[in-house]
């Protein structure tokens, strides 16, 4: 005698599947916010700093993927914070060159320090595209 049909079954298979990829999807997010809150808390009152990545298979940024490929073990990363960097800190931003870096100061010369880092859409020759490659380097 059978208890449960084919598609049953199978609906038990999906329920117990998706139960444990909520329960993952949960612990991670947990980990990765608490890194976040780091970050924020390392940052403040910080021009930069330097994040190492231990197993750089997990790291969120554009180097990840060669770092992974080369094999290496660290990955570093520095967050700068466009409100108190110098024209080297800011030139050593990915896509941004002497111009972008002159327009950056000028703009913050006239108009203040940038309150969002989306502000940075405000200086000539950033935009969008641009401003999403520095988003994960860059901070008020």
């Amino acid at each position: 005698m059978k208890i449960f049909t084919k598609q049953e079954k199978l609906l038990i298979r999906i329920l117990l599947t998706a139960a444990a990829v909520g329960i993952i999807i949960g612990s991670l997010k947990s980990v990765f916010n608490h890194s976040e809150n780091d970050i924020e808390r390392e940052l403040s009152g910080n021009t930069s700093l330097t994040i190492t990545v231990v197993d750089s298979s997990i790291g969120s940024v554009m180097d990840a993927e060669k770092a992974y490929q080369e094999n290496t073990s660290t990955l570093n990363v520095s967050i700068t914070n466009i409100n108190t960097a110098n024209k080297n800190e800011l030139m050593s931003l990915p896509n941004i060159g002497t111009v972008k870096v002159e327009e950056i100061i000028r703009f913050s010369e006239e108009y203040g320090k940038f309150m969002t880092v989306d502000d940075l859409l405000k200086v000539s020759g950033i935009g969008p595209k641009t401003l999403e490659k520095l988003k994960p380097f860059v901070t008020i």
